[in-house]
């Protein structure tokens, strides 16, 4: 009679730390709590209206969640100056966010393998008549606050000799006066005003992101620069980390990551 009590009693233990949280599967059952862009169209937007979300890293993000055990998730639209505070605040389980991997980064945050790989343009307005790097000397270029973008445009300028050399350290673009300045934007619907309504020059971003407010009117510059690896973020040491990676991993060898970049017409 004790042994069968005993017994009994262990099962129950068992079946309760089973939904202790970071045992077994990660999520069981819970809600993810997710940072994703919301003013991103092919990577993650918010409709106004509905208030829904969609784009490609929304889907990659509800894929995670559900291969990790998750029931719901919870999505919060993030800036590229917000997603680090998001997760430092732990406002956030993971952050899929057109966030570039940076040895700098990595000392803060963990990040998966990249699930996508972009580069560095120039977007203009076929009014200036801008054809290249060159037409920028002297020019303000817009870049939404956070990003590492003003930088590597101010890199590439010297390395073509249209501008001097500078300490790459003490690098401020909202103070940089080096042959080329630059103006922040919060959002890229601001970034663009600007743009079309001529308080800057040209705007500076990720290719594949600028892309998504082409129109008639607009080029790119024909230079490339600066590749932009995009990973999942997580805290430091998160247990999501490793299966996130494993995820990554396998919907990269399994074609799951490309074929999501040819729904959302992102592939290069």
């Amino acid at each position: 009679m004790k042994k069968l009590k005993l017994n009994g009693i262990l099962f129950l233990l068992l079946l309760l730390t089973a939904f202790l949280p970071g045992c077994g599967n990660a999520g069981q059952g819970r809600t993810a709590r997710v940072g994703v862009r919301d003013s991103v169209p092919g990577f993650g937007y918010k409709n106004p209206i509905s208030g829904t979300y969609s784009g490609m890293e929304v889907e990659l993000a509800k894929m995670l969640a559900e291969a990790m055990g998750y029931s719901e998730v919870e999505f919060t639209g993030v800036t590229a100056e917000s997603r680090e505070q998001v997760l430092t605040d732990n406002a956030v389980d993971f952050v899929v966010a057109t966030f570039t991997i940076t040895e700098e980064r990595r000392q803060e945050f963990d990040f998966s393998a990249p699930y996508y790989t972009n580069y560095v343009r120039i977007m203009v307005e076929d009014s200036s008549l801008f054809q290249s790097l060159s037409d920028l000397k002297g020019k303000c270029i817009g870049i939404t606050a956070g990003s590492t973008s003003a930088l590597y445009l101010a890199e590439e300028m010297v390395s073509l000799g249209l501008i001097p050399e500078f300490d790459t350290g003490s690098f401020d673009s909202s103070v940089f006066s080096g042959g080329i300045s630059f103006r922040q934007f919060e959002t890229y619907p601001d970034l663009i005003a600007a743009l079309e309504e001529g308080n800057i020059d040209a705007a500076c971003s990720d290719g594949s992101i600028l892309a998504g407010y082409m129109n008639e009117e607009r080029s790119f510059l024909p230079e490339t620069f600066s590749r932009q690896e995009l990973g999942v973020c997580t805290p430091k040491g998160s247990p999501l980390s490793p299966k996130i990676q494993t995820q990554i991993d396998q919907w990269q060898t399994d074609g799951r990551l490309d074929s999501l970049m040819k729904k959302w017409d992102l592939n290069e």
